[in-house]
């Protein structure tokens, strides 16, 4: 299992998942060379990290979209388990996300900007969001692994209607899972490693 953390995270978020999978670097973090200059760039670098025969992929919000572009250049993943995101044809980046992203952040998910690392998680998830607004669905080929989609009820970027839409994207099957909690809850929920690995 390969785990697609979401914008400004570095995977600690993840710990949960991160027990029974590997973390995927982006380029820019830990060391990693240069950052991603583009999605598609970036999505290269992920799929570069990706070995084994029918790996489960597995991301959360800004994630999910990662997750879902390497998934279009693996031959052979077994599933794909998107968390907190809504299909890519109904996303749209958040101008605010970008010009005020702390604030941004701190409405989606609290706990993200506090503490010591504030400052670098603000400014990672920035240069992140701006990768994302050049991200296009019609970019992006349909999958045929089975995908998984799961959110909070009360995640404010999600509703059932754009989850459900993830079917759109696959010829594998698709499944929708709803959890309560928010945007970021369900990241230490055993319900979700429970979803994934069933």
């Amino acid at each position: 299992m390969y785990v697609f953390p979401g914008a400004g995270s570095f995977g600690s978020d993840c710990g949960t998942l991160l027990r029974s999978g590997r973390l995927v670097k982006y380029p820019g973090r830990f060391g990693r060379s240069a950052a991603a200059s583009s999605f598609a760039s970036l999505a290269q670098a992920c799929a570069e990290q990706v070995d084994g025969e029918r790996p489960v992929l597995v991301g959360h919000s800004f994630g999910a979209y990662v997750a879902y572009a390497t998934a279009g250049l693996l031959p052979d993943v077994a599933r794909l388990v998107v968390v907190g995101a809504v299909a890519p044809a109904r996303h749209s980046v958040d101008p605010e996300s970008i010009s005020d992203t702390e604030a941004y952040l701190g409405r989606v998910s609290p706990g993200l900007v506090e503490g010591e690392w504030r400052d670098v998680v603000v400014e990672t998830a920035a240069e992140d969001m701006k990768l994302l607004s050049g991200f296009r669905a019609e970019d992006w080929p349909v999958v045929r692994c089975p995908v998984v989609a799961a959110h909070g009820q009360s995640d404010p970027l999600t509703s059932a209607e754009g989850v459900a839409a993830w079917a759109e994207v696959t010829t594998g099957g698709f499944v929708r899972r709803e959890f309560p909690g928010g945007h970021s809850d369900l990241l230490d929920s055993p319900e979700l490693l429970a979803l994934v690995r069933d």
